[in-house]
């Protein structure tokens, strides 16, 4: 691989991704500074939620994209796999809209008033709506495309406009923060669609449409449970105590998140790679990509895991002084984020080997322990025991999924994968 191959499809993406953590993390900063401490937990709450539908509430297509079309593309060429690629995007698009407006109400009609619901919805379904037109241009392997306008383009635009406010001391309120951040973005997603335009193909139904839709149901069922382990933590503490409490556990969450931004970055810049890695059967280079995703992710967070631990009252005391007595939350959460660094791309490459069903059952079954306990927890205890149920079952779903790789493709998806890539197999079953 040449050098600028190299910048272009790996170095350059995976910093834009990195910027991107950085820069979320600077944009919840200031916006704890600009907003009470009450419209700063309804502010967190309705991040968390547009986490959720961003990667949670497309019926699956960010992750169905990625192994349709690397399919469809070696066995039928680019044109029908486009026309696969353009029926995800139509799909995932009228299913977040559904599912947006029916979970905005839900969860906010009983904290804000028509036109804050309205603030919330458009900034929900635009920033989804983004994911997927980001997902869809990394399957086309246009990955500054996919990432500089949103991730960093618009999230520095955000940082200035929220300092500038911010510096003129201008009454702000969370409504006002989520129109202007909604307003700033619409442009940069035009210009994705604009760049995506060549690759749309709106063709009928495709072939075995039944069986997209079957397999989407499977793929939306693991990626739903994903974000409710991570994000569901906040909405409900945003619902079981007062809203100051969300912003305090919103604080430690969005700041545990650092530990994995490393981990996000391999999955925009691995993932396309490792699925045609797969559907290639080239056991060598995907024993590669997982055992070294595994091993960079796991590296990095553990560095930062010892100062956020450390210093945990004083990092949440930068958001608000009240937050400091909270630090061992983030402690809890930043274990969460551990062992999802260390674990790598294992879910996703279990998804990636045709073990849609399997991954379905293994991330179903832990969330709905996670959110039975935590739901249960909210009545009867802490905010540091809610995270507490979050990072003891962070560590079993993880731990099944590396168990379940091995034992049913024959890839390690530890670090310790790399001393198996000259002498393993894919497993026949």
């Amino acid at each position: 691989m040449n050098i600028r191959k190299l910048l272009v499809k790996g170095v350059i993406p995976a910093g834009l991704k990195i910027s991107n953590a950085g820069f979320g993390y600077l944009t919840t900063l200031v916006a704890a500074w600009l907003l009470s401490p009450a419209d700063y937990g309804l502010f967190g709450t309705v991040i968390a939620f547009s986490l959720l539908c961003s990667f949670a509430l497309s019926y699956g297509q960010p992750v169905a994209m990625i192994k349709f079309y690397n399919e469809r593309l070696i066995r039928s060429g680019e044109t029908e796999a486009d026309g696969l690629l353009s029926w995800s995007m139509l799909v995932g698009s009228l299913c977040l809209l559904l599912c947006g407006a029916l979970g905005t109400w839900w969860l906010f009609h009983d904290k804000t008033d028509w036109g804050g619901m309205g603030a919330i919805l458009l900034f929900c379904l635009l920033f989804s709506f983004g994911e997927l037109i980001a997902v869809a241009l990394r399957v086309k392997e246009r990955m500054i495309a996919a990432l500089a306008p949103r991730d960093f383009g618009w999230r520095l635009l955000v940082i200035l406009l929220l300092l500038g406010l911010y510096r003129l001391a201008l009454p702000t309120s969370a409504q006002s923060l989520l129109w202007l951040m909604s307003l700033s973005l619409l442009p940069f997603l035009l210009y994705q669609l604009f760049l995506l335009r060549p690759h749309l193909r709106w063709l009928p139904v495709p072939p075995q449409a039944s069986q997209y839709h079957k397999r989407s149901c499977y793929f939306w069922g693991i990626v739903l449970t994903g974000p409710i382990l991570t994000q569901a933590g906040t909405l409900i503490v945003s619902s079981s105590f007062a809203l100051e409490a969300s912003g305090a556990y919103f604080s430690a969450e969005r700041t545990s998140n650092l530990l994995t931004f490393l981990l996000v970055a391999i999955h925009i810049v691995v993932g396309p790679r490792l699925s045609r890695a797969f559907e290639e059967r080239d056991f060598a280079k995907t024993q590669r990509l997982v055992a070294l995703s595994a091993l960079a992710a796991g590296s990095v967070s553990l560095l930062l895991f010892v100062p956020l631990v450390l210093f945990r009252g004083q990092v949440l005391a930068w958001f608000s002084p009240e937050y400091r007595s909270e630090g061992d939350l983030l402690l809890w959460l930043a274990l969460v984020q551990l062992f999802n660094a260390m674990a790598g791309v294992t879910a996703f490459f279990l998804q990636m080997a045709g073990k849609e069903r399997l991954t379905l059952w293994i991330s179903g079954l832990f969330t709905l322990l996670s959110l039975g306990l935590q739901l249960w927890v909210a009545r009867v205890g802490s905010l540091e025991q809610i995270a507490m149920v979050s990072a003891g079952v962070s560590l079993l779903l993880n731990g099944a999924c590396i168990y379940a790789c091995r034992r049913l493709t024959g890839i390690d998806t530890t670090a310790l994968g790399l001393f198996r890539i000259g002498s393993g197999s894919f497993t026949k079953n």
